[in-house]
Formats: structure tokens, sequence, C-alpha cells
């Protein structure tokens, strides 16, 4: 009955006379259902035109790092150059058009959608369906870390004294490749602060960042320390005839300081994992604490060489 009721009276509200609530019944109108339709299938309706993009996304991209940047770059001029995206079935028939890199291809993408957002160059709802579309691959975590045996053979097995030389920066200071390479390659004696057992080189100029980063390295190696050109790739390459990837002295390094008590914080900040936001009084605290607890462990370092 009650439903019958609802029914009839629902009949009477539009057959009757002049509506005192007027209203455009969308449901029941179909030019009104088709006006609906079109404007749902514009708003879902985009374009990705990265070459014309290519020059703010770059100029956006330039306020990382120059590897970080390079490499991001890379990979988009590779897969977008030329081409235009429309739909999601675009985007991910590029992804898939990737057979390597396929993880880097992703990353890379994801971060010109993050320059789309940031420029309101296509609304969230897009964005959000693109990024389902894009999901980073897992690659698979690497807990792998070298004993000091595994790390004194890989040594053993270097031949030039320059080589040896970078291999003790990665393991003494625990930082990238690509650090070591533009501190032996522009090393400046002049620029090395000595502290007791330590001595700290300026990070700051190899990132291009005002914060003064430091790579941390006992004293005595700091004094033989000498500027040689060595390109990120020839480091690389000279460190794969050794089997002993620079990752690999990094997670060492991070490792060691653990072991003797360093706590992970500091650790992190040794090793240049700092926030760029990092207030100024935390920062002075976290160069003290490094200070106090990399001279500590200085020697134990030097005594595995």
């Amino acid at each position: 009955m009650t439903l019958f009721l609802i029914l009839n009276f629902e009949k009477i509200s539009w057959c009757g006379g002049r509506d005192l609530n007027p209203r455009t019944p969308t449901g029941r109108d179909p030019e009104s259902l088709q006006t609906s339709i079109l404007k749902m299938k514009a708003s879902e309706s985009f374009e990705i035109n990265y070459s014309e993009l290519k020059d703010k996304f770059e100029i956006w991209l330039s306020k990382y790092s120059e590897g970080y940047s390079n490499d991001v770059s890379r990979y988009l001029n590779r897969y977008l150059m030329g081409k235009i995206l429309t739909t999601q079935e675009d985007v991910l028939n590029l992804v898939n058009s990737a057979d390597k890199g396929k993880r880097h291809l992703c990353y890379s993408l994801r971060v010109l959608f993050n320059f789309l957002e940031e420029f309101e160059l296509l609304d969230e709802h897009t964005l959000s369906k693109l990024r389902k579309v894009v999901k980073i691959p897992n690659s698979g975590s690497d807990n792998y870390v070298p004993s000091n045996e595994e790390i004194l053979n890989a040594y053993s097995r270097i031949k030039k004294e320059e080589t040896k030389m970078v291999f003790k920066l990665l393991a003494f200071s625990g930082i990238r490749i690509v650090e070591a390479s533009t501190l032996v390659s522009n090393f400046k004696e002049s620029e090395l602060m000595l502290n007791g057992n330590i001595a700290k080189y300026p990070l700051s100029m190899l990132r291009k960042t005002k914060n003064a980063y430091y790579v941390y390295i006992p004293k005595k190696f700091a004094l033989e320390l000498e500027r040689i050109d060595l390109t990120k790739k020839a480091i690389i390459n000279r460190f794969c005839a050794f089997h002993m990837p620079g990752k690999y002295l990094r997670k060492w390094n991070y490792n060691f300081l653990i072991l003797n008590g360093v706590p992970e914080s500091v650790a992190d900040f040794i090793q240049g994992r700092v926030p760029i936001t990092v207030g100024s009084m935390h920062y002075l605290a976290k160069v003290k604490q490094a200070d106090e607890w990399y001279s500590r462990i200085a020697e134990e370092l030097l005594k595995i060489f």
C-alpha cells in the first residue's frame, strides 16, 4: 500500500499544475542526460604532449640533483618525444613497450605527473587514474651486506693505487659513486676540515645545495687524498672488475657504523641522508653528534685496511 501511494503521489506531482519547486528532471530528460554524458567524457579526456612540455618540465626538474634530473629526462626523452598521449590505454601501451628499465620509466612518468599536477595542467581525477596505470614495479629488496673479509678480498684484487683510494673513500665515508667521482675530480686540500682524528670535506659543493653537508673520513686517510680525473662510469667499470659495486660499500659503511654503536639518525647524517627542510638548530646538533661519533670509530675503520 505504501509503495502504491508513493507512485501515485509522483504521478500527481509531475502531471499536475504549476510546480512549486521547479527543477530539471535530469534522470528523465533525454537531452539533459546526453549533455551530462558529454560533460563526463570531456572531463575524462586529456592530452600529454611531452615535446611541447619538455623545456618547462626540465626547468622545473632542475630543482633536484643533476644526476636525478638527467635520469628522469633520459627516460622521458627516449619514450615520449614525438608522442601524444590521450588515453589511459596510450599510457599503458607506453609502459609495456619498455623491455628494459620499465621501473625507471614508470618512476619518470610519475615525476612528470607531479609536474602536471603542480601547474594544474591535468585535473586530480585524471592524474589519479593515470597513477593507477603507472605503478612502479617492485625491484625486490637487496639485503646483502658484505662482510669485512669480503671487503678486504675485493680490495686485495685492486691493482691501481688511484682505484684503491676511491675504494677507501667509499668505504670510509659511505657516499655514493657519483659524489666520490666529483670529489676526487675537484679535490682541493685547502677545503679539508681537520678535527682531531677525523676530517670533513664540504659536500654542499657536490650536491649544489646551500646546506653544508660533509664527507666524513679519518684524518690519516684524508691526508693521502689526491686530485684525480675519474668519471662515475670509469669508477663503476673498475669496481665491476673485482665484483664489489659501490652500493655495497655504502651498505657496509652503514652497517659498520650501527654495529659500533652509532645511532641510526647520526649514521644517516654521516652518509648525507638529511632532509632539505631540516632546521638550523637541529642541523647544528647533528653536526656535533656526527663529529663526536665518527671520531670514536675512525681508528676502527682504519684497522680494516
